[in-house]
């Protein structure tokens, strides 16, 4: 057994986002030169405000910003978990 089951999908989120990231910052170098490496897909929830009996005021939300690189990467260490 590689490891606890429990720690396996929170590395696999982690390197995706890792190869996302890093993918993104190949697309922005490459961008200069190929313009449709500069273009980005938005993915994510908007942010909701959720306000507690006018106590405490909770923002949640999130987005993801994925050029042509970006998902490349994520898509390689997605690749990369599954050969371990």
């Amino acid at each position: 057994m590689r490891g606890p089951r429990a720690f396996r999908l929170p590395a696999l989120i982690l390197l995706m986002v890792l190869g996302a990231f890093i993918g993104n910052i190949v697309g922005e170098i490459a961008a200069p030169y190929w313009p449709v490496f500069g273009n980005y897909a938005r993915l994510g929830l908007a942010p909701t405000e959720i306000n507690l009996l006018n106590t405490v005021d909770l923002t949640l939300g999130f987005n993801f910003n994925l050029n042509v690189f970006g998902g490349l990467g994520a898509l390689s260490m997605l690749m990369f978990w599954w050969k371990r």
